[in-house]
C-alpha cells in the first residue's frame, strides 16, 4: 500500500467545469461548496444545512357568494319643462277684462287718466246710433271735410246716410266722419263734449273722464287739447259697445266698401286689420294712434264660447300686449277669476228724456164789475172800445134798461096819486 500518491493536476478546463457544477449545486442548495483549485480541503467537511420545511400551502379563501343583482330601479319621468312666462310687452297702461263676467283678471295702472286718440270714437259711435234716428241724413260742414286726418274725404254740402258715416268712423277711424256725427247731435265739436260726458256718466265711466273733441285729436288740431280717460273706462265702453249688434258687427271687418254721394266706390282696409287678421277669434275693437297718446288699442276675442277684452293705452307693441293679455285670459278659468273688481253692468247711452213742456199758469177769474188798468205812468186808464173789457158792455146795457124801466114806473104812480091840499087829503 502506498502512503503518497502521485495525483494528476486537473487541467484548466475541467477545473472551471467543476466549479461551475459546484456552483450550481450551491445555488440549488443541494452541494456543498466546492473549493477553488489549489485551495487545501478542509480538515473536516462543515455539516450540511437542514433543508427549510416546506410552508404549507395557504387554504384557499372560499369564494364569496356572489351578491344578488339590485332590482332595477324604476325610471324617473322626465320633468315637464316650465313654460316660459310670456312677456308683456311695455305699455304705459292696460287692462283685461272678461266680457261676459265683466271681472278684471290683470291690469296696470288701468284707472290713470291717458290721451286715448281714437278710442274715443267708441263712445262717439254709441252717442250717434243712440240720439240720431236710424234714417238721419248727415250734413257734411265745411270744417268736418277739412279736419285733420285721417278722413275719407267728406265733401262741405253733401248728405250722408248715417250707417255709413258710423263705418266709417269705426273702420277706418275717420275723423271727418266723427266731426259730422258730433254736429248732427250737439250743434257743433264744442257742444258735442257735453252730451259724451253726459254718455260716459250714464255707462258708469267712474275715473272722472274729461271728453273735448269727438275724434280723440289732442293737439292743436282738436278741440280745448283733447280727452283724458283711463284704461278701465274705455274697456267699460267697448264691452258695452260690443253688446250693441250693429256696432258690433262694424267693427269685426276688415274692410270697407262703400259709394259716396257722388256715385265714388271706396274700399278701405280697417285700421284694426293687423289684429283682426292674426288672432285667433278676433272681433274687433279699434285701434289709436297720436303723438301724445302712442299706439293704443282695443282688442276683442271669442273662443269657447269666452270673450276676453284687452285695452292698451301708449304701447311699444299693443298689438302684442293685447295678444299675451288675451290669451292669458282664456287660460284663466272661470271660477278662478279675480273677484276684486269687476266692471259696471253693460249699458247703452240713451239721450236724456226731453223737458216736459211748461205748464200753463191757473187762469185767475177777472173781477166782476168794471175795473180800470194801468196806464204807462201809473195812473187807472180810461178804458176804450180797444181796452175795456168786453164783459163790461152787457153790463152797462142791463143798467141802462133798470133805469128806463125804474123811471117809467115812478111815472105812473105820481099820475094815480091824489093832489095834497096843505098838507092833508080831501
Amino acid at each position: 500500500m502506498k502512503l503518497f500518491e502521485k495525483r494528476s493536476t486537473p487541467s484548466p478546463s475541467r477545473t472551471a467545469g467543476v466549479v461551475a457544477a459546484a456552483a450550481v449545486a450551491m445555488a440549488l442548495g443541494t452541494a456543498p461548496a466546492v473549493a477553488a483549485p489549489g485551495t487545501p480541503a478542509p480538515a473536516d467537511p462543515a455539516p450540511a444545512v437542514p433543508a427549510v420545511p416546506a410552508v404549507p400551502a395557504v387554504p384557499a379563501v372560499p369564494a364569496v357568494p356572489a351578491v344578488p343583482a339590485a332590482p332595477a330601479m324604476p325610471a324617473v319621468p322626465a320633468v315637464p319643462a316650465v313654460p316660459a312666462v310670456p312677456v308683456v310687452p311695455a305699455a304705459q297702461a292696460y287692462v283685461l277684462v272678461d266680457v261676459d263676467t265683466g271681472r278684471i283678471i290683470d291690469q296696470s295702472n288701468d284707472r290713470q287718466l291717458l290721451s286715448p286718440a281714437s278710442l274715443t270714437k267708441v263712445l262717439t259711435a254709441m252717442v250717434a246710433i243712440n240720439w240720431l234716428p236710424p234714417a238721419t241724413p248727415v250734413v257734411i260742414s265745411a270744417r268736418a271735410a277739412n279736419v285733420e286726418p285721417d278722413r275719407i274725404g267728406m265733401k262741405a254740402g253733401e248728405l250722408w246716410p248715417l250707417d255709413e258715416v258710423i263705418q266709417a268712423l269705426l273702420i277706418f277711424s275717420a275723423n271727418d266722419a266723427a266731426y259730422a256725427l258730433a254736429e248732427a247731435v250737439g250743434v257743433s265739436a264744442e257742444n258735442f263734449n257735453s252730451v259724451l260726458n253726459y254718455a260716459a256718466s250714464e255707462i258708469g265711466m267712474a275715473d272722472k273722464p274729461v271728453f273735448h273733441d269727438p275724434s280723440g285729436l289732442d293737439d292743436t288740431h282738436g278741440v280745448a287739447g283733447g280727452n283724458l280717460v283711463s284704461a278701465r273706462d274705455l274697456a267699460i265702453a267697448a264691452r258695452d259697445l260690443l253688446s250693441e249688434g250693429r256696432l258690433a258687427q262694424i267693427v269685426a271687418q276688415q274692410a270697407l266698401t262703400y259709394t259716396g254721394p257722388q256715385g265714388t266706390v271706396y274700399n278701405l282696409a280697417s285700421h284694426n286689420k293687423a289684429f283682426l287678421s292674426s288672432y285667433p277669434g278676433a272681433v274687433g275693437v279699434k285701434t289709436g294712434f297720436t303723438n301724445k297718446a302712442g299706439v293704443c288699442v282695443a282688442a276683442a276675442a271669442t273662443r269657447n264660447g269666452r270673450t276676453m277684452l284687452a285695452v292698451v293705452l301708449h304701447g311699444t307693441n299693443p298689438n302684442q300686449t293685447a295678444k299675451v293679455l288675451l290669451d292669458e285670459g282664456f287660460a284663466t278659468p272661470s271660477a278662478t277669476e279675480p273677484t276684486a273688481d269687476a266692471l259696471p253692468a253693460v249699458t247703452l247711452p240713451r239721450p236724456p228724456s226731453p223737458a216736459p213742456p211748461p205748464t200753463a199758469p191757473p187762469s185767475i177769474p177777472a173781477p166782476r164789475g168794471r175795473h180800470l188798468a194801468l196806464g204807462s205812468s201809473g195812473r187807472p186808464a180810461v178804458p176804450t172800445a180797444d181796452t175795456a173789457p168786453a164783459t163790461l158792455w152787457p153790463a152797462g146795457a142791463a143798467v141802462a134798461l133798470l133805469v128806463v124801466v125804474a123811471g117809467s114806473t115812478l111815472r105812473s104812480i105820481a099820475r094815480r096819486r091824489p093832489p095834497l091840499t096843505h098838507g092833508r087829503r080831501t
